[in-house]
């Protein structure tokens, strides 16, 4: 059973290794919005399982 979307975890990872290795190629406005559009729901998957212990 996953906790998470597949799709969420990937980005994350992928969205992170892009930041780091091209940080000045970043779209500040893409980060912004999978900040704002795509953390929330992570938030709420991480509540969830430490809501079950």
């Amino acid at each position: 059973m996953s906790y998470f979307e597949k799709e969420d975890i990937k980005g994350s990872y992928e969205l992170r290794n892009f930041i780091a290795h091209n940080y000045e190629g970043v779209d500040l406005y893409i980060v912004e919005d999978v900040i704002k559009e795509r953390l929330p729901i992570i938030k709420k998957s991480i509540e969830k399982v430490l809501s079950l212990k």
